[in-house]
């Protein structure tokens, strides 16, 4: 758990400016419940809905899967986002989220975006640490 703190640590001072002294930080087990999730759910035959993509378009009421997978993508985003503000207005110094939000009007960067971009930063941090942990 050390190398999973100092590597999501060091993306995190880059992200938001925002050091993360200890193993129960919030975001770097949210950023690990992440990761474990996303390595069960693209785990290759495990949904029909890889193999009949017609089945993402059935109401919630016959297949929910697609709807929960939206609802979750959804809170994800505003999470990821919610941190980029949070981290280019509380840090003095320039990191990457407040980067990325001056370039939000002025380029039409999508809620999306910027979580997708800021995300994926701390997700890098947290396969290192799972790499160097396994190897």
């Amino acid at each position: 758990m050390a190398i999973e703190r100092y590597s999501t640590s060091v993306v995190s001072i880059i992200g938001w400016g925002r050091r993360i002294s200890r193993k129960e930080d919030p975001i770097v087990e949210r950023a690990l419940e992440m990761m474990h999730t996303a390595a069960q759910i693209f785990v290759p035959g495990d949904y029909w809905m890889e193999t009949f993509p017609i089945l993402q378009y059935l109401p919630s009421w016959i297949y929910a899967l697609p709807s929960r997978l939206r609802m979750a993508r959804d809170s994800v985003n505003r999470y990821w986002y919610e941190l980029s503000k949070e981290g280019s207005e509380s840090s003095d110094e320039m990191c990457f989220s407040r980067y990325v939000l001056q370039f939000e009007k002025k380029e039409g960067l999508r809620l999306e975006e910027i979580a997708g971009l800021t995300g994926n930063l701390i997700g890098g941090g947290v396969v290192c640490a799972i790499l160097i942990d396994v190897s």
